[in-house]
């Protein structure tokens, strides 16, 4: 399976997990994952 892409990605960015959140990009809008529960907190900036 070299080179195959095996799942979807569901974000478009993300930077590293600082403090148990760490902000993503979904569908153009920047939010946060939240490590134990893996949600996201949308946001307008």
């Amino acid at each position: 399976m070299k080179g195959e892409i095996v799942i979807e990605p569901q974000v478009e960015s993300v930077y590293p997990f600082i403090n148990g959140m760490a902000a993503v990009q979904v569908a153009g809008l920047w939010g946060y994952l939240d490590k134990k529960r893996q949600h996201y907190y949308r946001t307008t900036i």
